[in-house]
């Protein structure tokens, strides 16, 4: 709806100055928005909170308002996301499937502001590429786990029909991310870190 939306000046002025600004900036804080958007004479933060969104839905500038962990920074340049998941997917892959909050630091050189690439391990989270491991400050990152499956799950192949239930779901195209996301999705009952693999998961 945004792309056939006509934009007054004021809204217009805001979303240049933005673009301007990316050619020096790949991110600003929320608060910074505001200042931009008051020097071009949208003032009332409602009106603000508005063209936030727009601007969101058009991809100019990315702002989840509706996510606490992520509604205080506003994302200039969306390349920069894509940039630095890839970048901290083939990291993890290096490191047996674990992100930890101090590989951050290694894995996003480029980023100087410590908040930011906690950001990014929240927008990973938020997209459902990682997991934050409950007691440890460190993620899981299902699609960078090795493929081979434990010898646990090796137990339930050969069950006799009248032990267990099995369900089969047929996809005529298996969406690459299903079973990453489903991992995800279901880690909290997960009862060990040994019982997931890149394709599957033992779930309690």
């Amino acid at each position: 709806e945004y792309v056939r939306a006509s934009w007054g000046k004021d809204w217009a002025a805001v979303k240049d100055a933005l673009r301007t600004l990316t050619a020096q900036r790949q991110h600003i804080s929320y608060a910074e928005y505001r200042k931009v958007c008051a020097q071009h004479g949208v003032t009332k933060e409602g009106e603000q909170d508005s063209l936030a969104y727009a601007l969101h839905a058009l991809g100019l500038a990315l702002n989840f308002r509706n996510d606490p962990r992520l509604c205080d920074s506003t994302v200039l340049n969306p390349h920069w996301l894509v940039e630095h998941s890839y970048g901290l997917i083939r990291w993890a892959e290096a490191k047996g499937g674990r992100l930890r909050r101090a590989d951050l630091a290694y894995a996003m050189k480029e980023e100087a502001d410590p908040a930011m690439r906690d950001y990014m391990a929240r927008i990973m989270e938020r997209f459902e590429i990682c997991y934050a491991i409950e007691g440890k400050d460190e993620w899981l990152v299902p699609q960078s786990l090795n493929a081979e499956s434990p010898p646990e799950a090796l137990g339930y192949v050969d069950l006799p029909p009248e032990e267990v239930t099995r369900l089969r779901y047929r996809y005529t195209v298996l969406p690459e991310d299903l079973v990453p996301k489903f991992i995800v999705r279901t880690h909290s009952f997960i009862a060990e870190d040994h019982q997931v693999w890149n394709t599957g998961v033992l779930l309690t």
